[in-house]
């Protein structure tokens, strides 16, 4: 993923925090979903910088607009999902030694 500006290996199942906005760098074969996150005409998230206002508030996981769900897919069938925290929300863990990389692997090490 790359954070504000900064690219991150970040794990399946993991929170990370940001700043100002986050964007899944693109894999061939997977595809991405920002739960709230709608672009007329786009389907694979994958690519777009994303901030915090691009993103419909009753879709945060915390109900309070700070927390947002990152769904990834390869071959149409699910493989993981990341949490993101913007900053000006509840303080959550970040991750920092990645061993199953968002953007190389699904739950089963393809």
């Amino acid at each position: 993923m790359n954070i504000d500006g900064t690219e991150k290996a970040i794990n399946f199942g993991n929170r990370v925090n940001v700043d100002n906005s986050f964007m899944v760098v693109p894999k061939n074969g997977y595809r991405v979903n920002v739960i709230g996150f709608r672009k007329q005409g786009i389907l694979n998230e994958c690519g777009i910088q994303i901030h915090k206002n691009d993103i419909q508030k009753p879709f945060s996981v915390d109900k309070s607009g700070h927390v947002y769900r990152v769904e990834i897919y390869k071959d149409q069938k699910f493989s993981g999902t990341v949490l993101v925290n913007f900053n000006d929300g509840p303080e959550m863990i970040s991750s920092s030694s990645p061993s199953q990389i968002l953007f190389l692997q699904d739950y089963t090490g393809r």
